[in-house]
């Protein structure tokens, strides 16, 4: 390869390195202004609820408990939510709400069936009916699936950001805030959360018992979760 070649390949490769540079930058950007949109009490919500699914976590860290089919499935369902977490806040705070919505789809589905397992209504390989999800949230999974099933664009085209050049007008990749979004977003998010949380304390029990040295604090802080998202403006109680 010649120079001169050499240069025109690493300067046409340098483009792709900058636009992901932007978006990334641009994403760091929003986010300070997204918790700006959130308040303390719904950051402090979520805070509160990461440090319950670690705490539990850690009580009884490979340590056996009672089991069955139903309950291997449950503990993999909490923990792919778990495991997600700080994807899917990115993705809200950062400004890529049309990715947020298909993971928060998700996130839902995760709930529904866990909630479909302890009734014993679930069926391998089939979806849970959203009838079994908490009562409320079925108009926000609706809402969600407008933006995940991308087949309405023109809801889609309201969450990207537009790039105005003189009279020239045009979507852009680089993401903006929409600060109502953002914090719609953000709050299904924590509630979503909340009730997985409830989901991984109704399962710990199943699993070890509330007899089990240190539960008790785990009860307790749900509880102040629970506060604490009445007064970020939720109404959700903190009964097992």
């Amino acid at each position: 390869m010649d120079d001169k070649f050499r240069k025109e390949v690493d300067e046409f490769l340098q483009g792709g390195l900058e636009l992901e540079g932007k978006i990334v930058f641009e994403g760091q950007a929003i986010r300070q202004k997204s918790k700006e949109c959130y308040g303390k009490y719904l950051l402090d919500s979520r805070l509160t609820l990461v440090s319950i699914v670690n705490y539990i976590l850690t009580l009884k860290s490979m340590e056996p408990g009672n089991t069955d089919q139903d309950i291997t499935e449950r503990l993999i369902l909490t923990t792919t939510f778990f495991q997600g977490i700080p994807a899917t806040e990115e993705l809200i705070s950062e400004g890529q709400y049309i990715k947020a919505a298909g993971a928060l789809k998700q996130d839902y589905e995760i709930i529904t069936r866990l909630i479909t397992i302890r009734h014993g209504k679930h069926k391998y390989g089939k979806l849970a009916n959203i009838q079994n999800a908490p009562d409320g949230s079925q108009k926000s999974s609706g809402d969600l699936n407008d933006i995940s099933h991308i087949s309405k664009s023109d809801i889609l085209q309201d969450l990207l950001s537009e790039h105005i050049d003189g009279e020239a007008k045009g979507l852009s990749p680089i993401p903006s805030l929409n600060g109502e979004i953002t914090k719609n977003l953000y709050e299904f998010h924590v509630w979503l959360l909340f009730e997985a949380v409830r989901e991984q304390i109704l399962l710990f029990i199943e699993m070890y018992g509330e007899e089990t040295k240190g539960f008790e604090k785990a009860a307790k802080w749900f509880v102040h979760a629970n506060e604490l998202m009445k007064k970020a403006g939720f109404e959700v109680e903190s009964t097992i």
